[in-house]
């Protein structure tokens, strides 16, 4: 029994140095590379202009405004949504 919540005691502390963004040993420093690529953006509609949206965009591969098609409940129809921050 005890070896057993040593083997999970041990699995737990990777698995936090994961989601932390720590490099393991033997694995690239790729997640906190990749984190900052990736922003949270709001879309808009361009009629009512409420906020009805959250998403994530990479900003390298689309550095303009992100414009979406999108259904809007306020207006009860689809309508261009724009990007906010």
């Amino acid at each position: 029994m005890r070896v057993f919540s040593l083997w999970t005691r041990g699995r737990n502390i990777r698995n936090n140095r994961e989601a932390n963004g720590q490099p393991i040993e033997g694995q690239p420093n790729l997640i906190r590379r990749c984190r900052y690529m990736r922003v949270k953006i709001t879309l808009r509609c361009n009629e009512c202009k409420q906020r009805n949206y959250n998403t994530m965009k990479n900003k390298k591969n689309t550095p303009d405004k992100l414009e979406l098609n999108k259904y809007c409940p306020f207006c009860r129809k689809h309508t261009v949504h724009t990007e906010t921050k």
